[in-house]
């Protein structure tokens, strides 16, 4: 008897600059402090998290707002 692959659902946000050369992906189980990000173009993380930091700073207020925080919480 074969198993058969179990599959799942993943949702998320992408976010992407205007000129279509940078991107970011969060995914639904994501926060600012634990949570998985892809990002690009990026060499290292430092780049990555600069790429996603500019690429999701509007989200990234309307989340810290939401969360009651009176601070801009970038990714670190």
């Amino acid at each position: 008897m074969s198993k058969k692959a179990e599959r799942g659902n993943i949702s998320g946000w992408v976010f992407i600059n205007d000129n279509f050369d940078e991107f970011a992906i969060i995914f639904s189980a994501w926060s600012p402090t634990d949570g998985i990000v892809i990002a690009a173009p990026a060499e290292n993380r430092a780049e990555a998290l600069n790429v996603s930091n500019e690429l999701m700073k509007d989200f990234l207020l309307i989340l810290s707002e939401t969360s009651r925080s009176l601070y801009y919480r970038e990714l670190r």
